[in-house]
């Protein structure tokens, strides 16, 4: 039994296991995918192997790398696996038989001689586009390109004949440390740095020439890990081009790279330092800054000259922050705290105004000697690149440089390369600079990023013709622009003071001191280019200026034809850049006038005046920072747009624009926390500081809130009223109604409106005419309302404005009235069409139901003076306008026209009535244009709306709203006085170009005895008053 029992569990057991195994997946061998794939060979230049990814029949790509000694690799180029192999590669590969999978690269001399003795790496890429699925194959790296012949030394090299350098075609020369003062080095090879290793280079220059030449140390894959110093130490009198300079010409190729991870980041103080101070606290963890290092730590006062350089001594980090003991104690203070703000439209705004703080080491240098050529006549050295060449730099630093009146003779300097797309320079340092920091000249497309320029002459990112375009100029700063000595500028934008002459034929036309000064840090000389995220820090002038001009030439070897338009053409972007510590940070004004040439011995023929310029464009300006401006923070004129969170702080005046702009969502601080009052560089101590300047108009502000602004009067230390002011009056061409929406103030300030013209701006001003000014409170956030009071026209109180029934005096103001009616202004013009400047006219304004009249006599001395206002949307007033004494020179004696500029399109002029007193005909056998004749009772009854009625003693006339915003160019206007035939009593034909996007004002024309005609182009027919704007 026991045995039958045993075999029955034998039986069992053997059963039991058949069915596991029946029910059980057996698992299959797992063959491994992936890139698969062998280097065989790398025989006289040509790389032989073969790559596959796995079980794929599709041909894979190959890329090729060539690795230094340091372990650096540089992508060289790529191939396709595509040429037919044998069989075992199919069966490694298991993708069908046929599948090809053999490729071949043949290195050009070039290459060879650029990565001669490296090791070859080879990667197969992967078909499913995974970069961490591409996988180096089998043997890569045990094959080098050989060492090519010639492979020499610089120090091997023997001089010609002339005691200079040559290194020829096909030939390889290594960068040892090396003095040819007595040397000039020409390049038609390759001059190479090794990979590692500190090396000084002394000569006179370098001239790098030819397709196959390049100057290479480093590059972006396998950048230099060494120390390299290139000393140019030519002389002025040379008969060289190179002198004191690296000159890339004719297809060549700069090829300058150190590590990114080593160039030391900009950054700012995290906490303020005072005088005395030794160490200091700055923002974020700085690995790559380390002692011996030179610093700046940039001025934050008003005083441009309070940036401060020392060494650092000491240096420690934690996760945020790095702290750095100076070598020498500070000299100023400098801010290190930001201020919060927000208002009750749940906006919030940051002012930072901590200082920027840059450090200079590069580890690749450009320098010039400290001789006396360079201590007395500004005479460094330079780099630039032309006719074809090719230039890629990161991380150096150019010292002594530029050379002082001498035209292209700039640090750094793309001369008419055209398109440069791919080309940059980046994480570099321009230090000690007579003559500009980076220019981009007759070039496109190159990239400018994370660089620093400090202390330079004359403009410093400078674009020098206005034809280059599409240019990318990111996170770069620039500390200290100076102006150059008088004689020794290349532009007279470069040492314009803003002096203003009013003779159209001298170098400043218009422009002045508030708008535009020079030099600028950034000089922007055509729209279409990207201009973000740049710092300007202590400018003599001013921080960005965008100079446009009506045209510009294109040069040979560029990408544009004919002529560009800057004035004209289109912004790219313009968006997060902040200026501080000068006297206008952001400027759009002052494009060079090609009419008028300056006689300039250092740039022939090419220096011109300067003129105003009205931008055609829409800059969409975005999240702009200004601060400490002396005169201006931002100042526009141009076509309508609205700067968005914007942040201007601490300026004399910070919002300063003409015509029909907007400020959205922003903030304007009078004074903030960093304001020292005994501090005598600092203006804010002298002036009272201005939020919003009512201008010509109309601006419009939106969501904007006045911070800081004083909620007392502040004094001088002279006594002199300096309290802030939210927004203040001041002279204007034209005057249309402003409007805001929303404003908000903390604290309530004792003076949000100042239209005082009694005392600050009497009626003998030059702008005699600016009881025109008006501003509508759309929000009614201006004043306190009560809810039936619909008072939110704001206007000076000077009786013409002031009807008592209608008006109040305005809270928190200055000789500011609050009115509920309409207003409008209307301009005297002259027989040729322009302003009758010092018109000697009286105005009455008359309420039919009384017995009263209020008289308006401005003294016609003021220079401009030829506008008046009127109160609109009431129907039983009139005004009764008379014109007196006529100067021959404004062409009134032949006529003149009225132009009424409204409020709103659908406003309807008060009746003007205008006697027969005109010094030369009567007003009631004038000729008429611009409406119809009709009754009194007509005019009176108000229609039709444009109208006029013949009176025994004059005439009466009503006139539509109109309101517009635009202007033709000075120069225009000047050109037709002078071509068109006014006299004579009609205009000839005029090209239509010349008024495109103008709009027409409503006016009416009077002439003395003779028709008035008016002017065709095609398919408009308006008459020649409605042109002038």
């Amino acid at each position: 039994m026991k045995k039958l029992f045993y075999l029955f569990l034998v039986f069992l057991f053997v059963f039991m296991s058949n069915q596991i195994l029946a029910f059980s997946v057996i698992p299959k061998p797992v063959v491994p995918l992936g890139i698969k794939g062998y280097v065989d060979e790398l025989t006289n230049g040509t790389i032989l192997g073969w790559a596959c990814d796995h079980s794929k029949m599709q041909s894979i790509d190959v890329h090729i790398y060539a690795q230094n000694e340091a372990g650096n690799r540089k992508f060289i180029d790529s191939t396709t696996a595509n040429l037919s192999n044998e069989l075992d590669i199919i069966n490694r590969c298991s993708s069908g038989a046929s599948a090809t999978h053999r490729f071949t690269y043949t290195f050009s001399d070039q290459q060879k001689k650029k990565f001669a003795g490296q090791r070859i790496i080879v990667f197969g890429i992967s078909l499913d586009g995974i970069d961490n699925h591409n996988k180096e194959l089998t043997k890569s790296g045990a094959f080098s390109l050989p060492n090519f012949p010639g492979n020499l030394l610089l120090s091997q090299l023997s001089l010609d004949e002339n005691g200079n350098i040559n290194i020829p075609i096909d030939t390889v020369v290594t960068l040892d440390s090396v003095q040819r003062d007595n040397s000039y080095i020409t390049v038609n090879g390759l001059l190479k740095c090794p990979d590692q290793g500190k090396i000084t280079i002394s000569t006179r220059g370098i001239i790098v020439k030819g397709s196959q030449a390049e100057l290479l140390c480093g590059e972006k894959e396998a950048p230099f890990n060494g120390q390299l110093t290139l000393k140019l130490t030519g002389e002025p009198d040379d008969v060289h081009n190179a002198k004191r300079g690296i000159m890339i010409t004719d297809n060549a190729t700069l090829n300058l790279h150190t590590p990114a991870s080593d160039v030391a980041k900009r950054t700012r103080l995290s906490s303020s330092v005072d005088v005395g101070d030794q160490r200091i606290t700055l923002l974020g963890n700085m690995p790559g800054w380390n002692v011996g290092d030179k610093i700046v730590i940039a001025t934050t006062s008003f005083s441009v000259h309070e940036n401060e350089e020392r060494v650092i001594s000491e240096i420690s980090f934690n996760q945020s922050e790095t702290t750095v003991l100076l070598d020498e104690p500070l000299a100023y203070y400098h801010h290190g705290e930001t201020e919060s703000f927000t208002n009750d439209k749940d906006l919030s705004w940051t002012l930072d105004q901590r200082a920027h703080v840059i450090n200079l080491k590069r580890n690749i240098i450009i320098e010039g000697p400290d001789d006396s050529d360079w201590r007395d006549d500004g005479f460094g050295a330079h780099v630039m690149l032309m006719s074809g060449a090719k230039g890629f730099l990161q991380g150096v630093q150019f010292k002594r440089v530029g050379q002082q009146g001498i035209l292209g003779r700039y640090p750094f300097h793309w001369h008419y390369i055209g398109n440069a797309k791919g080309q940059y320079v980046k994480d570099s340092v321009v230090m000690n600079s007579k003559n500009r920091c980076y220019t981009i000249h007759g070039t496109n497309e190159a990239t400018l990023d994370n660089n620093a320029c400090y202390d330079h002459e004359g403009h410093g990112y400078f674009l020098e013709d206005g034809n280059e375009t599409k240019n990318v100029i990111t996170n770069n700063i620039g500390i200290l622009s100076r102006r150059p000595p008088v004689g020794k500028h290349l532009l007279f934008s470069d040492i314009d003071r803003g002096i203003v002459d009013s003779d159209p034929n001298q170098m400043n036309f218009g422009i002045g001191p508030k708008r535009a000064v020079g030099p600028s840090t950034f000089w922007i000389t055509h729209p279409t280019n990207i201009i973000e995220n740049n710092v300007s820090v202590a400018s003599e002038g001013t921080g960005f200026w965008m100079s446009f001009a009506v045209e510009a030439e294109c040069r040979e070897n560029t990408d544009c034809h004919e002529k560009v338009y800057p004035l004209s053409s289109p912004t790219l972007t313009f968006s997060n850049n902040q200026a501080s510590t000068n006297k206008v940070g952001i400027t759009w004004d002052g494009g060079i006038d090609l009419n008028r040439p300056i006689s300039n011995p250092r740039n022939p023929g090419n220096d011109f005046a300067l003129r105003q310029s009205y931008y055609e464009g829409d800059p969409q300006p975005k999240n702009l920072v200004a601060y400490k401006s002396a005169n201006t923070a931002v100042y526009y004129r141009g076509a309508p747009t609205t700067f968005h969170h914007s942040i201007l702080a601490d300026s004399v005046w910070n919002f300063f624009v003409a015509y029909n702009q907007g400020l959205k969502d922003s903030l304007i601080v009078g004074r903030s926390n960093n304001n020292d009052p005994a501090d005598d560089s600092n203006p804010l101590n002298f002036h009272s500081p201005i939020g919003v300047l009512l201008y010509d108009g109309p601006f419009h502000l939106t969501n904007t809130h006045f911070a800081n602004f004083d909620e007392s009067q502040v004094f001088s230390t002279s006594q002199e009223d300096i309290t802030s002011q939210a927004m203040y009056l001041i002279g204007g061409a034209e005057k249309f109604t402003n409007i805001v929406n929303d404003v908000t103030f903390n604290p309530e300030p004792i003076i949000k409106m100042n239209m005082d013209i009694q005392t600050r701006f009497t009626l003998n001003d030059a702008w005699g005419d600016i009881a025109t000014t008006t501003l509508r409170d759309v929000g009614k956030s201006l004043d306190s309302y009560a809810f039936w009071d619909d008072r939110n026209l704001f206007k000076p109180n000077v009786p013409i404005n002031n009807l008592a029934e209608d008006c109040i005096t305005a809270l928190n103001s200055v000789e500011t009235i609050r009115c509920n009616h309409g207003a409008g202004t209307m301009q005297i013009r002259s027989w040729y069409g322009f302003p009758a400047e010092k018109a000697d006219f009286s105005l009455k304004r008359i309420e039919d139901d009384s017995d009263s009249h209020v008289e308006y006599k401005p003294n016609h001395s003021s220079e401009r003076l030829y506008k008046f206002p009127v109160i609109t949307q009431r129907d039983n007033i009139h005004y009764e306008f008379e014109l007196h004494d006529i100067d021959d020179f404004t062409g009134l004696s032949l006529g003149f026209s009225l132009v009424f500029d409204a409020e709103n399109n659908h406003d309807i002029s008060p009746i003007i009535f205008i006697p027969d007193t005109f010094p030369h005909c009567a007003v009631s056998t004038m000729h008429i244009i611009g409406m119809q004749e009709v009754s009194h009772h007509e005019l009176v009854s108000g229609k039709p709306l444009n109208a006029f009625a013949r009176l025994p003693n004059g005439i009466a006339m009503r006139m539509n709203g109109s309101p517009a915003f635009k202007k033709i160019p000075i120069d225009i206007l000047l050109n037709i006085g002078k071509s068109i035939p006014f006299v004579s009593g009609f205009l000839s034909q005029v090209n239509e170009m010349q008024f495109k996007g103008e709009t027409a004002r409503n006016f009416v024309g009077f002439a003395c005895n003779r028709p008035i005609f008016g002017v065709q182009f095609p398919g408009v027919s308006v008459s020649w008053s409605s042109f002038i704007k």
